[in-house]
Parts: structure tokens; sequence; C-alpha cells
């Protein structure tokens, strides 16, 4: 898959569908960063068993998402025991010249990612890594001095991200949880800054429309999007302090790296996936992904009644989270950061 922020859980949440040895199993597809790990740790902390990280291009492109991964694990030895699989660099259908195009005709993003035409210069805030990491024509970029967490030793998995995805899928999959499909923002978009802006908007599916309306049909038991509620979730002088307390090179990254202005939009998935507890308001509803490319509204979702859904084609109920507990959210990261579990851990998880 070619687009950003989703999860495949192997055991449904809040249901009593468990894999071997009772063990929740999960897969992680992100557009890795220097501050990209709270999501595996959490899983991790909750006694999951990480499969395999994959990267994608959103963000930036896929190769320097995938190191950014490779680099974030071996800060605590992870790299022994998590696989990390490169995804594929290119959508389906879009590419930088085509983005240009709609942008000229329907409006630009605020933040295009990895399709920013000028190299490293898709910065949103002065000491936020992301502005560091390569954008432009050329996928196969690697910017060093993005890896703030470290450049990797270790080396990706020798099977590709899309294959090691569709194995695990085939085998047992229960669920998909995506980040993004964020519904009705338009207005919201308009009555800030820049950093508002930015936040509104949904560049993770607009990055692939097509890939995100294929996996967003596709018959998982159950696909739950966090959508807007990921954007609630941000740092504050509680969660730095705890996180300064107790320092380990995850909460050391965190604390000296982490854009305070900007949600913690994955970490926010991982919690909803891991505990169900977190989860204040969600309500199920019949999604679609716009992949007309000639629509203003290309790459949004849009959600319908049962009643009013399309029937030309076949949509799935998908569950949105609409409000979720900010503070269990953030004392999540926060254990998973300043207690973090190892390789050894792991063994344990998967009885060895």
């Amino acid at each position: 898959m070619h687009w950003s922020h989703f999860i495949l859980a192997f055991a449904s949440l809040g249901a009593s569908a468990t894999i071997k040895n009772g063990t929740h199993k999960v897969v992680m597809d992100n557009d890795w960063g220097t501050v990209e790990f709270a999501p595996y740790l959490m899983a991790l902390k909750n006694g999951w068993d990480v499969l395999g990280l994959v990267s994608n291009t959103a963000n930036t492109w896929s190769l320097q998402c995938g190191l950014h991964g490779l680099a974030t694990l071996e800060l605590g030895g992870l790299h022994r025991c998590i696989p990390v699989h490169k995804g594929a660099d290119w959508p389906l259908l879009n590419t930088p010249q085509l983005l240009n195009n709609w942008e000229a005709a329907y409006g630009k993003l605020p933040f295009q990612g990895a399709f920013k035409t000028e190299v490293n210069s898709g910065k949103i805030i002065d000491n936020d890594p992301v502005g560091k990491d390569p954008s432009g024509e050329n996928p196969l970029q690697i910017n060093r001095e993005a890896f703030l967490e470290g450049y990797p030793n270790a080396t990706f998995a020798s099977e590709d991200g899309a294959m090691f995805m569709i194995d695990q899928v085939r085998k047992n999959a229960k669920e998909l949880v995506v980040m993004g499909g964020y519904i009705d923002l338009n207005m919201q978009s308009v009555s800030g800054n820049h950093i508002l802006s930015d936040i509104c908007s949904d560049v993770n599916l607009k990055i692939d429309p097509e890939a995100a309306k294929i996996a967003l049909t596709a018959d998982f038991p159950q696909i739950t999007i966090v959508g807007n509620a990921a954007n609630t979730v941000f740092p504050d002088k509680t969660f730095n302090d705890k996180l300064k307390a107790t320092l380990t090179p995850y909460s050391n990254i965190l604390e000296k790296y982490l854009v305070q202005e900007l949600p913690i939009w994955d970490a926010v998935a991982a919690a909803v996936m891991i505990n169900p507890a977190v989860v204040i308001n969600s309500t199920d509803v019949y999604l679609d992904v716009n992949v007309a490319r000639n629509s203003q509204t290309y790459g949004n979702v849009y959600v319908f009644k049962e009643d009013y859904r399309p029937t030309a084609q076949k949509l799935q109920k998908v569950r949105v989270i609409t409000h979720v507990d900010v503070e269990n959210v953030r004392d999540m990261i926060v254990q998973a950061s300043t207690n973090p579990k190892d390789c050894d851990d792991v063994a344990k998880v998967r009885g060895g």
C-alpha cells in the first residue's frame, strides 16, 4: 500500500478474537520520522506482537521513511527483532506534476509532503524535523541531516512492504486502523494560521487517493477511521515534564524534537487500536474516498447513512472515532517512551 498511517490489527479491538497464545499482532505502515516511534512502542508496552514496520511515501519518500524506521528501532535495540519492509516509492497514479496541476486548478495544499517541488523546503515550523526530509522528483534521495535520531546501521528486510502486508492480511487480519480520513474541516482550515490549515488538510490520503479507496472499501472484518480525533492530542507542559523526568533514548528524542504546535497524530491511532477505553465517542457510517481527479475534493472522504449510501459501488461500514480521552492517550505515549520494551520482552510475547 502506498499511503500513510494505517495499522493492520490481527485481533479485533474489544472482541474475543485473538491469535495464538492470546497475543494481538500488528503490522504498522507509516511515513516514519525522527519522532514517529510512539505507535510501535505503545503496542509493545501493551503486550502486542509488532510483526514488522512498513514505510511509505507521504511526508517524505518511502526510502527516507524506512530509514527513519530502522534508526528509531535501533535507539532501543529493537531492530534485532522487528523488521522494516520498504514500501512502494510511488502512488498508484499520482505524481508531483499531477499534484501541481491539480493545485493550479483547485487550490494549493498547505503541505505537499514528498511532492513538494523544492527539495528540503517542506518546513512548517523551524524546528520541525520533517522540514529536513527530502522532497521533489527523486524518490531515492536521502538526506542524512534529517536523522536527528542517528543514521541507521541496520538494513531493510528482503521482502518488500506490499508483499509482506498482503501475506500477513491473508493469514489472519481482523482490523484496519487508519489515522487519516478527516471530515468537514473546510471552514476550519481557513479560520486560522498556516499550521491550522495544515492540520485540517488530509495529505496522507491526497498523496494516493486511489490506494486509499481500495483499502477503505476492502473486505476487512472491521475498519476504524481515527479521522478528526487525531487532531485533538497535542503535547502540553505536563506531558513534556513527564518525558524529562525519566529520560530514555526515546523520551529524550520526543522531549527535544516533538513539535509542540502539531498534534501527535500517529499515536492517537495506535491508542485507539490498543486500548478501547480511550475512545469516548464513535459512529458507524459508510465511507467513500473521492478519486475524481477533476474535483476540488479529490482525495477527501465522504460518509453516508445506510439509507443514503451509493448503490453502484460496494462501500464498507466503518467506525469513525469522533472523540478520544486526550489525557489517557498522552499517558500511554509517556509510559511507552519512558519505560520502553526491548527484544527480550518481544521474545516473551512471541513465546520464545
